[in-house]
């Protein structure tokens, strides 16, 4: 019993040891709980802590934002001031570290790193623009906005007009180059000279013509009728040019004949001496054979008298031989000019064949030319054909908007132009169906000279057999003459008129231009700036924006003009650009900003002009320091005073960019004046005149149109340098003119001058315009919208940089001034409460520390 109880009380103590020891176990566990939940709560706080400073410390670093830059253009950056051996994570590195020191409470900042930095000269421009939206948004620009949307859209309206014109003039042009087909077959085939313009005069006032044409030769006697010719002045001019060609085919009949009657003569006047030279020679020997019959017959001492009597008289025989003789010395003669008539007669008939030959073979060369014309000429009116069709179209697809004056206008070109080329019947006789009427007579007439000169290179002879022959050629020639024709080779010179030589007011408006546009509506051109870019490292190049690419000008369009030369430059001046409706609310709000900020050429207030350089009164010892150090005041008498021109074009000076500035202005005003000059019917019909006095004549009616179209156009540009002039002044000019708005007439444009076109500019008011008038800034406005927002974006940061190195010195460039970046801050909490190695692992303990990483991403 008592051993069981001993039993008892051993196991009794075993099992409270066990307790006790299971009982420290579970305390120990439940103290290690909470050491870790009291570590990880350290370290979360510690986390939090960390993340709050490095939060506050990158706010107080963004604080530090260039005062100056803010307060001039309300645009936010923290200007790195690029320390020499340091980096730009260095350096933000340095600024955030030195905030989060006091801050950390007990907790270490191990290392820091910087990534993701963007400048306010990156993304495109899109930082800088997304600042300046966000100051404009409030602003108070309701009414400003309202008005310019009023005036784009005025402007917009042109836009139709704009695209039937362009049309229009393409169409015209493939017409004029037609004409000047016209004209090279005009002059292969009548032998009219001309060139590009019309007919060619002299400055005596005679119609210059060529040598060599295919209605050269003619098969009857030139007659005004006969050549198909119904001007006198065209015949007379020619008159001494034709060659016919039956009659020299019939002279050479009648020269074939006349030699082949001196070769009979000849052959009978042979005969005649050959009978005399025969007789001659039976007479010589008969008075031979007396004289020594006598010497034998008679005594030696009777001869004396009676040789003396027979030496005083002449035996018959003598008498005779002596007519004999002149007889044959007549005949000998009579051969030698009949030979020498022969001789005459085939060298008159070989002359006359070189000149058939020549003229065949110079008269077939200018056919074949005006054939291979004449294919050109058809296969462009079929393809003009294609292009009438699509102005048509454009011109019925635009009929409700571009008014019923313009539409009227455009239907009218667009018979004329059919009628051309041949759509629809057509009155006039010279058009394209005319001209290719004339093909089937230009190839018979040339296969007729074809033969005549094959059959030429017979080979004459003294012979009457070969001169038989020869005529017998020249009457199968003058047989094939039948068929031969030049009277249906017509071209219509009713209305030729050869005036005195008239000047084109090209010429004289293209020497206006010898000293630049500049100097045509600037009043005084010593006045502009001559300010300049200074600095290499613009946001501009560096983000390789290019200049204002160098298009059509004024100089180069007139230069193609001159001469009456229609100038494809002039098609392309109505090709509008209107893309700038895309995006338009940010292209206002940054349109308005830059008009706020930036100077422009015609500003008469100094507000803003102000808000380039000034600064807060608290800057201001800084500031004067600064420029003292950097020679501001050397650097702002270089840079660039026309800032909205600058932003516009690119270019290197303040002249450049005005010029182009002008240029724009001039081109567009060009395009709007134009329009309203091709519907004034007196004005038309003026510049009709002068252009048909200077083509000769208007049966080409689309080369006299073209001309005319070249006139008007130069009419319209001068009209602009006009407005140009008013415009810098400080003037409102009417977008769309009338004829109690249009300022110069046809007398004026001939003697215009600098002095005529500042008087007329004058007449314009100098006030902020209505909303059909257009203002110097109105324009520029338009042009800052069309520049498109990258361009605006850096040119207007090239304008801040350039401005604010006058205060901050040269250092200063805004791709050095951030915007946003993101900082990661690895740090480290000492360990306290845990020392069990398991529970540091897990809790990520290393070397007696905890490590942990905060991250922030901002910007301003």
């Amino acid at each position: 019993m008592r051993k069981q109880q001993l039993k008892l009380m051993t196991y009794n103590k075993e099992k409270q040891a066990s307790i006790t020891v299971y009982l420290t176990l579970i305390l120990l566990l439940v103290v290690a709980i909470l050491c870790t939940v009291v570590e990880s709560a350290r370290i979360n706080g510690a986390r939090g802590i960390g993340k709050s400073a490095l939060t506050a410390s990158v706010d107080s670093f963004y604080s530090l934002y260039q005062r100056e830059l803010y307060d001039t253009y309300r645009i936010f950056g923290y200007n790195l001031n690029g320390e020499s051996g340091k980096t730009a994570q260095e350096q933000i590195i340095e600024e955030i570290s030195t905030y989060m020191e006091d801050n950390l409470k007990g907790i270490e900042l191990d290392t820091m790193e910087v990534s993701n930095i963007a400048m306010l000269t990156d993304y495109e421009g899109e930082i800088f623009l997304n600042q300046v939206l966000s100051f404009m948004k409030y602003s108070a620009l309701g009414e400003v906005i309202k008005e310019v949307l009023e005036k784009l859209n005025l402007y917009e309206s042109s836009e139709d007009t704009s695209e039937v014109m362009e049309k229009k003039l393409a169409t015209q042009e493939s017409l004029g180059e037609l004409s000047k087909d016209m004209l090279k077959l005009m002059s292969q085939v009548e032998g009219v000279d001309t060139d590009e313009n019309g007919v060619r005069v002299t400055k005596a006032g005679t119609i210059k013509v060529k040598n060599t044409f295919a209605k050269r030769i003619v098969a009857k006697a030139p007659s005004m009728q006969a050549l198909g010719i119904n001007k006198e002045i065209i015949y007379n001019s020619l008159s001494n040019k034709y060659f016919n060609i039956s009659l020299a085919l019939q002279n050479s009949i009648e020269y074939c004949d006349k030699a082949v009657a001196s070769n009979k003569e000849i052959e009978r006047l042979k005969k005649q001496k050959e009978k005399l030279e025969k007789e001659k020679s039976e007479l010589e020997e008969t008075i031979a054979n007396q004289s020594k019959q006598s010497k034998k017959g008679d005594p030696e001492d009777g001869n004396t008298k009676d040789e003396e009597g027979a030496s005083s008289s002449e035996t018959a025989e003598e008498k005779q031989l002596k007519e004999v003789e002149a007889v044959l010395t007549t005949v000998s003669a009579s051969i030698q000019e009949e030979n020498k008539s022969r001789d005459k007669y085939i060298t008159l008939l070989k002359d006359i064949r070189e000149d058939i030959c020549d003229a065949s073979i110079n008269t077939g060369l200018r056919i074949e030319d005006a054939l291979n014309t004449i294919s050109r000429i058809e296969g462009k009116s079929k393809e003009i054909a294609k292009e009438v069709d699509g102005y048509e179209e454009v011109v019925e697809g635009k009929k409700d908007k571009i008014g019923e004056e313009l539409y009227k206008e455009f239907q009218e070109d667009i018979v004329d132009m059919k009628e051309y080329i041949g759509m629809q019947d057509n009155s006039d006789s010279l058009s394209t169906s005319s001209v290719i009427s004339m093909r089937p007579t230009l190839i018979e007439n040339e296969k007729i000279l074809g033969e005549i000169y094959t059959k030429s290179s017979y080979s004459i002879t003294k012979e009457s057999e070969s001169l038989e022959g020869w005529k017998k050629v020249l009457q199968s020639n003058k047989d094939l003459l039948v068929g031969y024709q030049v009277s249906t080779l017509r071209f219509d010179y009713s209305t030729l008129v050869i005036e005195p030589e008239i000047d084109s007011p090209v010429d004289h408006i293209y020497s206006l231009f010898t000293d630049g546009i500049l100097s045509l509506v600037v009043d005084d051109i010593n006045s502009i700036s001559d300010g300049s870019i200074k600095g290499e490292n613009l946001p501009s190049l560096l983000a390789s924006v290019e200049p204002e690419e160098s298009g059509a000008d004024c100089e180069s369009i007139l230069e193609g003009c001159k001469d009456n030369q229609y100038n494809s430059d002039i098609t392309n001046s109505f090709a509008l650009d209107n893309s700038f409706v895309n995006d338009l609310v940010e292209q206002l709000l940054l349109n308005q900003y830059q008009m706020d900020f930036f100077n422009e050429f015609t500003q008469c207030d100094t507000q803003k002009a102000d808000n380039n350089s000034k600064l807060n009164e608290e800057n201001a010892a800084n500031s004067k320091e600064t420029s003292s150090e950097t020679k501001a005041g050397d650097v702002q008498a270089k840079t660039l005073q026309y800032e909205l021109e600058y932003i516009i074009s690119g270019h290197k000076t303040d002249k450049e960019n005005l010029g182009s500035v002008a240029t724009k202005l001039i081109l567009l005003r060009t395009l709007m004046n134009f329009v309203y000059v091709y519907t004034d019917k007196e004005k038309n019909a003026t510049a009709y005149a002068t252009a048909a006095a200077l083509v000769g004549f208007t049966c080409l009616a689309p080369l006299v149109t073209l001309i005319k179209t070249v006139i008007l156009f130069v009419w319209a540009m001068v009209e602009a340098l006009v407005d140009t002039y008013a415009l810098l002044d400080g003037r409102s000019v009417p977008l769309f003119k009338s004829k109690s708005t249009f300022k110069v007439t046809y007398n004026d444009l001939i003697s215009m001058s600098k002095k005529n076109i500042a008087g007329l500019a004058s007449k314009y008011p100098k006030d902020q315009g209505k909303i059909g008038e257009f203002t110097y800034s109105n324009y520029l406005r338009l042009f800052l919208i069309m520049n498109g927002t990258r361009k605006n974006c850096y040119r207007s940061m090239d304008i801040i940089q350039m401005n604010m190195q006058k205060v901050l010195g040269d250092g200063f460039y805004l791709s050095n001034c951030i915007f946003g970046m993101e900082v990661q801050a690895y740090m480290k909490l000492p360990e306290q409460f845990i020392t069990f190695p398991f529970m540091k692992r897990i809790l990520g303990e290393t070397e007696g520390y905890y490590s942990f990483r905060v991250r922030a991403i901002d910007a301003y």
